[in-house]
């Protein structure tokens, strides 16, 4: 199971403020983008976009693929937490297809729990 994340900004907050011992505003002027943007950012209130994982690489020598890696780990542990509610709202197409439609129509999808497997056939 996946534990609890933080924050992306958090991360460059801790790395950019207070590892390098930088000011938000020299933080911003490096990455060339405003103070109000990164304050949005290490204040939690915007994630990492792709251009601003490319942005933090580049003056982090590090790669954007770690930076977006970041964003959607936690963003998906925040869908995570969602998914009592979101089994309430969301069916599977097998009892949707069940409920709408006559068994020859029925599609056979062989899902594996950690995506599909196979090709996909109409079930005969």
């Amino acid at each position: 199971m996946m534990h609890n994340p933080p924050h992306p900004g958090e991360v460059v907050r801790s790395v950019l403020i207070e590892d390098a011992g930088m000011s938000v505003t020299d933080a911003a002027h490096v990455l060339g983008i405003s103070r109000n943007a990164l304050s949005k950012l290490i204040n939690c209130h915007t994630g990492i976009s792709p251009e601003m994982a490319v942005r933090l690489s580049i003056a982090l020598n590090t790669s954007s693929q770690m930076w977006v890696n970041i964003q959607s780990s936690y963003d998906l542990w925040q869908a995570e937490q969602r998914r009592k509610r979101l089994l309430k709202q969301v069916s599977t197409i097998k009892k949707f297809l069940k409920r709408h439609h006559s068994k020859e129509k029925l599609i056979n999808i062989p899902f594996k729990k950690d995506g599909l497997q196979g090709d996909h056939k109409k079930a005969s």
